[in-house]
């Protein structure tokens, strides 16, 4: 019993920081190209 919700805890671990390495390696750039392009072309959304 004891050791199931050892492995329980450890996969809603691993998902958590799965969720932040997701976070950090994809909406992050994402979001930072996204407010770059919208400075470089702020000329076309007049």
């Amino acid at each position: 019993m004891q050791y199931t919700a050892h492995i329980a805890l450890f996969f809603y671990f691993v998902q958590y920081i799965a969720h932040i390495l997701f976070a950090a390696l994809i909406y992050e750039p994402v979001q930072y190209r996204f407010t770059a392009c919208r400075h470089k072309y702020s000329f076309l959304k007049r």
